[in-house]
């Protein structure tokens, strides 16, 4: 009986290893498509045409905030000088607990992969997001 216990514990190992190198392999693997915001925030929600959820996308940290929910949300417009959300030139991107990422400083020029989506589920959230991110970097200053 002893035998058949350590037995199933080995050959569960040995699943679940082969299963962890399997997802690395697709996350190692994927695609991030690059669009601009303008491009992004132009899109209609409801008429979304393009297959390619996974974006990647660069602008400037304008507003940072841990939230509630323990997701970190990270408002990157195409221009630096934005002060406030504006739906046509910004979106909102999200490092969640799950899969945590350094925190970009206000004002830092970035790039981000992620999961393109439009959020509409609260009254005044009507903006496009990156949500989870799943890869930030801070481009350097020139």
């Amino acid at each position: 009986m002893q035998k058949n216990k350590i037995a199933l514990t080995f050959a569960l190992a040995a699943s679940l290893l082969g299963v962890g190198s399997l997802i690395h392999a697709q996350e190692s693997a994927r695609n991030y498509h690059h669009y601009t915001i303008a491009q992004i925030t132009a899109e209609n929600p409801a008429d979304w045409k393009h297959p390619l959820t996974h974006i990647e996308l660069d602008g400037f940290v304008t507003y940072i905030k841990k939230e509630g929910d323990g997701d970190t949300h990270i408002r990157v417009c195409d221009s630096a000088a934005l002060h406030a959300m504006n739906a046509k030139h910004c979106i909102v991107a999200e490092c969640i607990p799950e899969l945590p990422c350094a925190a970009p400083r206000k004002g830092q020029h970035i790039l981000i992969d992620g999961i393109g989506r439009y959020d509409a589920e609260n009254p005044g959230h009507h903006w496009w997001e990156c949500h989870p991110i799943e890869k930030l970097r801070v481009i350097p200053q020139s």
